[in-house]
């Protein structure tokens, strides 16, 4: 017989010590879902851990003694992940944060731990990202590489939502302005080139705050400059080391994130330049021809185009006979602030800006009140003086370098670069080997020009000049940019010559 089994009554159930359930039962009251002001203490609070703010703000010192004194002027906004335990700084705040902790340790006074602040709703980690981005942004307080990595945080986030798939940067800019920051497509190729190409080399430079536009030039060298390497190799044959662009630039760069606050520009393109002609010296390439290769990769149609006016050289004069509105003759050009006059120089009439030749040789000290004879030109290297040379331009190791580059460009156009190399130890800067055959009778006789104005190429290979010869090339075969450019080379000769003790 099987034993009755009683039927629990209402009385039983009730007299049981609890009911119990099976459904999962909330930890906490749901956060609200409208903004609304709350009381925390800091021990409730934690920085936002994605904000791409990293470096100490630099007015910390002076927001601590205005929180000091003042207290906050304005509630610190503040939001909390789904399931999480603590509430997190949800747009800008995390060095207020941080001061109040501070300040609570020294002073343990109650205003600085029991904070009123203003709560908003978690929406997701990419708005809050966003939201601390285009606050720190707003307030000038991100500096380049900060912004390169946030941005670079957000794609990966993006990314995310749609199952790891790539997106373009077109597509990225149009989600980061849905978000709440906007920004331009071609901005981001800027940031990504710079994680890929300078951030793993030159960490410490990027933090030390160097900005966008000096990330551009280096971004531009390093595109230009791979492309003369390129270029080279394709003509030359590759480096006998069998090194590569990438590993040369990398090496080169690194070098300057030891010391961060010596990090210049122009040091590190020299070196850059010097690392790649060492590595492809053996082709019989030239740190003057990789510097021409590199120039025109940046601009092609430089040598067509002419330059603004140098900022060390006076400003040119206009086309001489048009005088000024009003048919006053145009006064003669000023010399660079803080210059002194120029060596050398020329005087210049007043009517017309014609040179007249002077009653007694040129004054080599720079003594008395001599004007210059200006030009326009462009190209590897720009000319807006042929006479004056300048005292930061006077000495003989600086007009090698100069007549060096004018040489280069000439050579250049007639198709004998392969056969000139650089000598800043002697003569004007540059030599010149005579090749077996010439491709014209034009190519020959500025061979020749070159070579006899170099002071150091062998003295077998030159032959004098035909006067008709050298008329044809400066008249009519030599482009107009190209006379003024070896007017110029003449002139830097002659004063080689002064500087060295020649007559």
């Amino acid at each position: 017989m099987k034993p009755v089994v009683k039927k629990p009554t209402l009385r039983d159930k009730l007299l049981v010590g609890h009911f119990g359930t099976t459904a999962p039962q909330p930890s906490a009251l749901s956060d609200p879902l409208e903004p609304v002001q709350v009381v925390l203490t800091l021990d409730q609070m934690r920085p936002y851990n994605l904000n791409p703010r990293v470096k100490k703000n630099e007015k910390y010192d002076e927001i601590k003694d205005s929180i000091r004194a003042r207290g906050l002027d304005s509630p610190p906004q503040v939001s909390r992940r789904p399931g999480e335990e603590h509430y997190i700084i949800h747009n800008g705040g995390n060095t207020r944060l941080q001061i109040l902790g501070e300040l609570w340790q020294e002073t343990r006074d109650e205003r600085f731990y029991r904070i009123t602040c203003l709560f908003k709703p978690w929406t997701s980690e990419i708005f809050a990202l966003t939201g601390h981005m285009a606050e720190n942004d707003t307030r000038g307080r991100l500096i380049w590489i900060e912004r390169c990595l946030g941005v670079a945080q957000a794609k990966a986030l993006y990314q995310e939502q749609v199952e790891g798939k790539d997106i373009s940067q077109r597509e990225l800019a149009r989600r980061l302005k849905a978000d709440g920051y906007p920004i331009d497509h071609s901005h981001l190729s800027r940031m990504e080139q710079t994680l890929q190409y300078l951030f793993p080399h030159i960490p410490n430079v990027l933090w030390s705050g160097i900005g966008r536009d000096t990330t551009d030039k280096l971004l531009q060298l390093r595109s230009a400059s791979e492309k003369a390497w390129n270029k080279l190799i394709e003509e030359k044959g590759p480096a006998a080391s069998g090194v590569a662009f990438e590993h040369l630039f990398s090496t080169t760069l690194s070098v300057y994130d030891e010391e961060p606050e010596g990090y210049v520009f122009s040091h590190f393109k020299d070196d850059l330049i010097g690392a790649m002609t060492d590595a492809l010296r053996e082709n019989d390439v030239t740190y003057e021809h990789i510097l021409f290769e590199i120039e025109v990769a940046q601009d092609p149609k430089r040598a067509a185009q002419p330059p603004a006016n140098s900022p060390e050289l006076p400003p040119a004069l206009p086309p001489s006979g048009t005088g000024t509105p009003g048919g006053q003759t145009p006064p003669p050009p000023q010399q660079p602030e803080g210059a002194q006059p120029a060596t050398g120089t020329l005087p210049i009439t007043p009517t017309g800006g014609k040179p007249k030749s002077p009653p007694s040789p040129p004054d080599s000290s720079g003594a008395g009140n001599v004007v210059s004879i200006p030009v326009s030109t462009g190209g590897l290297t720009a000319v807006s003086d042929i006479w004056a040379i300048y005292p930061q331009q006077d000495s003989i190791q600086t007009l090698r370098n100069l007549a060096d580059l004018i040489a280069l460009e000439v050579a250049n156009w007639a198709g004998v670069l392969d056969h000139m190399r650089s000598t800043q130890d002697q003569g004007l800067g540059f030599t010149l080997k005579r090749p077996e055959t010439f491709k014209s009778a034009v190519a020959e006789t500025t061979w020749q020009l070159l070579a006899s104005l170099s002071a150091n190429s062998p003295a077998d290979d030159i032959q004098p000049i035909a006067p008709d010869d050298l008329a044809e090339l400066l008249i009519q075969h030599l482009p107009d940019d190209l006379v003024i450019k070896v007017f110029r080379l003449i002139r830097l000769a002659r004063r080689a010559k002064e500087l060295n003790g020649e007559k």
